[in-house]
């Protein structure tokens, strides 16, 4: 019951109604309001809030994948979407994997290692090379340690390496 505004879902349902529903009445005035929002919220060095109030300041690896996905399915929709995908895409490569390809959760600290940064990080670093925002090269870099580090016999793999300890799924 929450009506505090979270970037990422802000920009996934504007991308929704823009891809399967972009005639219906008052979905291209909607769609352009919702991105706007999350682009007037993009800060100077290229993140995005997890939302906006108080205690969701914070940015983390996945959730600044989906904004930088849907803004690139969203393209048409403002002038200003290339530019905002382009200072992105230059935190989120540099910020939130490492040279050897490991996803990171949060920005700069190398723990936890976390599956879902790096699931969505493949899709998304592929689109932003697509676009020559990253080097194709980062793309095989994050899926190469994801499959050597991530993956696990036996039907397991990781969800998050912390420093201590690891925890698995199935």
């Amino acid at each position: 019951h929450s009506d505090r505004l979270v970037h990422n879902a802000n920009l996934l349902g504007a991308a929704l109604v823009y891809e399967l529903a972009p005639e219906a009445p008052g979905a291209p005035e909607a769609v352009r309001i919702a991105t706007a929002r999350t682009l007037d919220a993009q800060r100077p060095d290229g993140t995005w809030p997890y939302g906006v109030a108080a205690g969701l300041e914070w940015v983390d690896g996945f959730h600044t994948g989906y904004v930088l996905d849907s803004l690139c399915r969203l393209e048409g929709v403002d002038p200003r979407i290339p530019s905002a995908i382009g200072r992105g895409a230059r935190v989120y490569l540099s910020d939130f994997f490492d040279a050897e390809g490991r996803a990171r959760l949060w920005r700069g600290k190398r723990y936890p290692e976390d599956s879902h940064s790096a699931g969505t990080g493949l899709t998304v670093l592929t689109r932003l090379a697509e676009r020559d925002l990253v080097p194709a090269e980062a793309v095989s870099r994050v899926a190469k340690y994801t499959l050597t580090h991530m993956m696990h016999r036996n039907g397991h793999a990781m969800f998050r390496r912390q420093r201590w300890g690891s925890t698995r799924v199935c």
